[in-house]
C-alpha cells in the first residue's frame, strides 16, 4: 500500500494512502467526495458572483457561468498546511531553500511554473519536493533545531537588555 508522509512537531509520520486511480469508492467515501467537490465548486465561485451580482448581471447568467464550471471542476493536489509548529516551520524554510536552489540550478524558479505546468500543479510539485526533503534528509530537522535554539538564545538577550 502506498503511504504519505507527514510531520508533526518535528516527527515525521508514514500515513496510509490507500486511494489511487481506479479506486472503486464505497458509500461514505462518495459522500464525502462529492461534499468536498460541492465546496470546492462553491468556494472557487463565491467571489465572482459577488463581483457579477455587484455588476447587475442576472440569475440566469450567473447560473450560466457556476454550471460552466462545475461541469470543468477538477480536483487538484492539496495544498500543504499552512499552520506549523515552530519546528517544522522553520524545517519547511530550509528546505524550501534547498527545493529553491535546485530549481534555479536548472534554470527555473521556485514560484515561476515551467513550460506546460499549471500555476497550482506548480505550488503542488515544490510543496511535495519540500516535504520529500524534510523527511529524506534529517540533517534540515537537525538544521532546524539548531535555527531555533540560536532564535530562543538571541531573544533570551534581548530580553535581558530590555529588562536592565
Amino acid at each position: 500500500m502506498a503511504t504519505k508522509t507527514t510531520t508533526i512537531h518535528g516527527i515525521t509520520f508514514e500515513v496510509a494512502a490507500p486511494y489511487a486511480e481506479g479506486h472503486v469508492v464505497n458509500e461514505n467515501e462518495a459522500r464525502s467526495l462529492n461534499q468536498t467537490r460541492a465546496e470546492n465548486v462553491a468556494n472557487g465561485m463565491r467571489k465572482k458572483i459577488e463581483t457579477w451580482l455587484g455588476e447587475g448581471r442576472s440569475e440566469k447568467e450567473i447560473q450560466k457561468e457556476f454550471k460552466a464550471y462545475d461541469s470543468q471542476y477538477v480536483f487538484t493536489a492539496p495544498r500543504q498546511r499552512v499552520a506549523r509548529d515552530p519546528l517544522t516551520a522553520e524545517a519547511w524554510k530550509i528546505a524550501r531553500e534547498a527545493v529553491g536552489n535546485a530549481l534555479k540550478e536548472q534554470g527555473l524558479a521556485l514560484t515561476v511554473p515551467a513550460e506546460g505546468w499549471t500555476k497550482e500543479d506548480w505550488k503542488a510539485m515544490v510543496d511535495d519536493e519540500t516535504q520529500n526533503a524534510i523527511a529524506n534528509t534529517p540533517e534540515i530537522m537537525e538544521l532546524a533545531k539548531q535555527a531555533l535554539e540560536a532564535s530562543k538564545k538571541k531573544a533570551k538577550v534581548e530580553l535581558k537588555a530590555l529588562v536592565k
